[in-house]
């Protein structure tokens, strides 16, 4: 007899993240809403709500479940934000912010030219408004700075400072720092200074 293999579906990756501590309902819903399946590559949609990471082409990869649902926990979005992603890839994360902030603004950063129309088609056909651009993350992009919050998708050995000039007083940035394995870092920009928490170990493709 052939052992079926078992590959978890949309329900099933709420469901574990939610026992992975995954408390924000506002990600949870856009989690449960947007088609993951339509943001990988079609050799590798059956494996689509695994937690892990899967290629996207092009050296990039598309983050593992859990790593985004912290990363947007901890982003702490609500509506009407203006929101930048740095290393958008296919355009999943992007997709995610958008439902979250609403009638807010999303613009992703990508330096990958080929990724950037990946991810433009990707948002089209979920029927996401979001603006995506080519860019190097270093550098933010200081024409719609500031930015209330500042979500960075791939490894940094440090922060880079003209992007987190780019963040407003009182806004928070999430980002992943280390080279082979890195922690996120949750950095809250204050009157009064800055505050960094670190949380978790993850592996993300390196900002290029």
């Amino acid at each position: 007899m052939i052992a079926l293999e078992y590959f978890m579906g949309k329900i099933e990756m709420i469901d574990f993240l939610e026992i992975n501590g995954i408390r924000d309902k506002k990600v949870l819903e856009a989690m449960k809403y947007l088609t993951r399946e339509d943001f990988v590559l079609a050799e590798y949609k059956y494996l689509a709500y695994e937690d892990c990471a899967l290629p996207i082409g092009y050296d990039a990869t598309i983050s593992q479940p859990l790593a985004v649902a912290m990363m947007l926990e901890e982003l702490k979005v609500s509506k009407s934000m203006k929101v930048l992603e740095v290393g958008s890839g296919s355009g999943y994360v992007m997709g995610l912010l958008k439902l979250i902030v609403g009638s807010g603004k999303v613009i992703g950063l990508e330096v990958v030219p080929e990724l950037v129309e990946i991810a433009k088609n990707n948002l089209k056909k979920s029927k996401i408004d979001a603006k995506i651009i080519i860019g190097d993350g270093r550098n933010g992009y200081s024409k719609e700075a500031p930015y209330d919050r500042i979500l960075v998708s791939c490894a940094c050995e440090n922060v880079p400072d003209e992007l987190f000039k780019q963040l407003k007083i009182d806004g928070i940035m999430v980002v992943p720092i280390g080279l082979d394995i890195q922690q996120l870092v949750i950095i809250r920009k204050s009157k009064n200074g800055v505050n960094e928490e670190r949380k978790g170990y993850f592996r993300f493709v390196r900002m290029k």
